[in-house]
C-alpha cells in the first residue's frame, strides 16, 4: 500500500497548470487515492478557487501566462489568515538557482521538478496529512 492509499482524512489540494495533459494526470492520480482535487489552467483561475476555498495543498507551475506560479503563491500567503494555510509546492521544469530563489521568495514550501516523481509526492502529501491531523489532535486536546 502506498502511503496516498490513506483511510485517513483526505487533503483537498488544488493543481495549478496550464499543461492540460500533465494538469489532469496529476489530478487523477491523486483523486484515485482518495484526495478531493480541482485543477485551474492558470493563475486567475488558482485566485478564484482559493477566494472560494482554501485548499490544503497547491501544486503550482510556476511558469504560465499572465499570474505566474511566484505571484500566485504570493497573494495567496498575503490574503490567508488561516491557522494551517495551504502547503504551496512548485512543480515545474525550471531547475536553476535562480528559480529555486524565486520560489523561497515567494513563501513557496517546496521546489519539485517535472516530471513529478509520484513516490516522492506521494510521501510529502501523506508527511503533510499526518502533521496536518496531528496538530488538529492537539488543539483539540489543549481545549479541553
Amino acid at each position: 500500500m502506498s502511503t496516498l492509499d490513506s483511510a485517513a482524512t483526505p487533503l483537498n489540494v488544488l493543481v495549478v497548470d496550464d499543461d492540460v495533459d500533465g494538469a489532469d494526470t496529476l489530478a487523477v492520480l491523486l483523486s484515485l487515492h482518495g484526495h478531493s482535487v480541482r485543477v485551474a489552467r492558470n493563475g486567475e483561475e488558482a485566485l478564484r478557487h482559493t477566494a472560494i476555498e482554501l485548499p490544503d495543498v497547491i501544486l503550482l507551475d510556476l511558469r504560465m501566462a499572465g499570474i505566474d506560479g511566484c505571484e500566485v503563491a504570493r497573494r495567496i500567503r498575503s490574503q490567508s489568515h488561516e491557522a494551517k494555510p495551504p502547503l504551496l509546492v512548485a512543480i515545474t521544469g525550471c531547475d536553476q538557482d535562480s528559480d529555486r530563489q524565486l520560489s523561497a521568495e515567494a513563501g513557496i514550501h517546496l521546489h519539485l521538478l517535472k516530471p513529478v516523481d509520484p513516490i516522492l509526492l506521494s510521501e510529502l502529501l501523506e508527511q503533510h496529512r499526518s502533521q496536518r491531523c496531528n496538530g488538529a489532535v492537539a488543539a483539540a486536546v489543549a481545549q479541553h
